[in-house]
């Protein structure tokens, strides 16, 4: 397992906030049915302040993946 993200709040932290839009529809027809996956960022090597996130889950029979850069 990938080691865990931690944020830090001390006086020198500058708080980022970032909106993901999907572009792809979910829509399960089944209230049984379930939408499971998995969310990874990963601090990118040259801009250490910039993170790629990705997004890889499935939903009723349906793969989605979408990745950004921040």
């Amino acid at each position: 397992m990938d080691s865990d993200l931690n944020f830090n709040c001390t006086r020198q932290t500058h708080w980022r906030q970032d909106v993901f839009l999907m572009t792809d529809r979910i829509t399960l027809s089944d209230a049984n049915k379930r939408v499971q996956g998995f969310i990874r960022a990963t601090q990118q090597k040259k801009w250490l302040r910039h993170y790629e996130v990705e997004f890889s889950f499935k939903a009723g029979d349906r793969d989605h993946y979408k990745q950004f850069l921040l």
